[in-house]
């Protein structure tokens, strides 16, 4: 995931959506793919895909 820290912590501290300021999984899904809208546009399925798959198992929906 090419998704550097800068945009991602700054999505994280000040989200553009008022949805997002819980610190939460979902809120920090917010803040990565937020950052990923800013890069290649073509690569933003596959690493929203990759992005489920790490949080998911982190909350423990993948087994």
């Amino acid at each position: 995931m090419s998704a550097s820290a800068p945009p991602v912590l700054h999505e994280w501290r000040e989200p553009r959506h008022d949805a997002f300021e819980s610190r939460n999984v979902w809120s920090l899904f917010n803040a990565f793919t937020e950052s990923l809208k800013d890069g290649n546009l073509a690569e933003l399925p596959k690493r929203t895909e990759a992005l489920h798959g790490l949080l998911d198992s982190h909350v423990g929906l993948l087994s």
